[in-house]
């Protein structure tokens, strides 16, 4: 019996101190990760101080006179769309076999649900964002967007002149 409860011991012991080593190795592999990220967030700065402009990149777009490209991903477009609900309730009862009286009433109601439109290529260049998809494509002027929200994974925006916000999501 004790032999048992030693072995149970022993291994006890052993899996903490596995799972402290494995956090402590996690813990360490994170600082240097984020000690990575923040040296070539600072190389990356001062090259752009130095140049006095951002780097440029690759795109398949057709870039305007005077356009340069600063990002190009692939993304997916998000926009609303309208999606309708049908609501039902039924009151009544039978009177004979067949037979019923009563009736059904329903309601339908709509809500905006965000809705993938198409995968493909966001570019944002130093006067326009644009978006070549398979299906789909959009082209917004930079002088004509109006909010911005940023996330981990992409962007929303509000553009002049259109109802509908959309959501390019580079993740």
């Amino acid at each position: 019996m004790e032999y048992t409860t030693s072995i149970i011991v022993v291994a006890a012991i052993i899996a903490v101190v596995a799972i402290i080593v494995t956090a402590v190795l996690y813990s360490k592999r994170q600082r240097e990760r984020r000690a990575v990220l923040f040296t070539e967030a600072r190389e990356f700065a001062a090259n752009v101080q130095q140049a006095r402009a951002l780097p440029t990149v690759a795109t398949n777009i057709i870039l305007k006179p005077g356009e340069a490209p600063f990002y190009s991903t692939p993304s997916a477009l998000y926009e609303t769309r309208a999606v309708r609900h049908y609501q039902a309730g039924h009151t009544g009862f039978r009177v004979a076999k067949g037979v019923y009286v009563g009736g059904t009433t329903g309601r339908s109601t709509s809500t905006q649900e965000w809705a993938k439109i198409d995968t493909g290529w966001l570019t944002i260049t130093n006067k326009r964002l644009v978006f070549d998809g398979a299906k789909e494509g959009r082209t917004v002027l930079l002088s004509k967007v109006v909010t911005v929200h940023n996330s981990l994974t992409g962007i929303e925006i509000a553009v002049e002149g259109r109802q509908k916000a959309m959501v390019f999501d580079a993740g």
